[in-house]
Order: C-alpha cells, then sequence, then structure tokens
C-alpha cells in the first residue's frame, strides 16, 4: 500500500511540477522609468497623430494596479495565441483594469505585439494614429505597461 501511495504522491507532484511550467507566463522584465520618459516626453512637446496635431498635455504617472492588468493581458494573449482588446472570456480592458485595487478608472488600452524592445513598441504606438491619440489624451493621468513574451499592454488610467 505504501509503494502504491508513493507513486501516486510521485505522479502527482510531477504533473503539478508540469502544469506550473505550462501556466509559468514568460514575463519579460521591461524597463519602466524609459517607457513613462518616452511617453512624458511626448506628452511635453505635442505631436502630430495621424492628421490630427495633439497639443502638449501634462506628464503620466506610473501605476502598479495599472500594470497588473497589463501584464495579466499579456500574459493571456501569449499564452493563448491571440491578439486583441477583448479576452477570450469577454473581458474589456475596463473590465481587466476594474479587477484590480485601481483607485481610478479605466482610461484606454494599447496593444503590440512582435516587439522587442521599449523603443520598437514606443514608435509602433506613436506612429499609430489611434494609439498615438491614447498617448496623448489629456484626461489621461496614469499609465503601465505590461509585457509578456513579444505581446505588450500599455494600459491608462483616470483619478
Amino acid at each position: 500500500m505504501r509503494k502504491i501511495s508513493f507513486i501516486f504522491l510521485l505522479i502527482f507532484t510531477l504533473q503539478a511540477c508540469e502544469l506550473a511550467d505550462v501556466n509559468k507566463a514568460d514575463v519579460v522584465s521591461i524597463d519602466k522609468q524609459k517607457l513613462l520618459k518616452m511617453v512624458n516626453d511626448l506628452r511635453k512637446k505635442g505631436c502630430n497623430c495621424g492628421a490630427d496635431y495633439m497639443p502638449r498635455v501634462d506628464a503620466l504617472e506610473w501605476d502598479d494596479e495599472l500594470e497588473r492588468a497589463a501584464t495579466a493581458h499579456s500574459i493571456d494573449m501569449n499564452e493563448n495565441s491571440y491578439f486583441s482588446h477583448t479576452s477570450l472570456d469577454g473581458s474589456s480592458f475596463a473590465d481587466r483594469i476594474n479587477g484590480t485595487a485601481y483607485e481610478g478608472h479605466a482610461g484606454g488600452e494599447n496593444i503590440a505585439v512582435g516587439y522587442i524592445t521599449e523603443e520598437e513598441v514606443f514608435n509602433g504606438w506613436k506612429n499609430s494614429e489611434g494609439h498615438c491619440k491614447n498617448m496623448m489624451n489629456a484626461n489621461f493621468t496614469d499609465i503601465a505597461v505590461g509585457r509578456s513574451g513579444n505581446y505588450w499592454t500599455m494600459n491608462f488610467g483616470i483619478k
């Protein structure tokens, strides 16, 4: 009986380790200060987003709760091989942000895939009219970015 219990325990332990490895996200560390500086430098100068000139606006502050929501969405997209603002369970960026302890209101979301560096993803968003307008939105007060593999999510909030 002990031998059977030991084998069962060993198999269960091995399966748990495999599941932990499979479910472990490939979360990539990002340079938060670099991203925040690039966005705030853009906001300080003003810029063209497509055909529209966006005047200078106040700087954003990094928020750890927005980062949690952004990272979770990047992990979900990476692990489930999809690319969308709507999660597979139907939740929106606002649902994901509201699911954290963020003390403000959900403002917006930029997503990207395939970029390797902070500069590349920032330039991709800057050169996309809608994403650029999110970065220049004067109503937004907070920002955070999360990454898993080459999936990136930028969340904006309003306090």
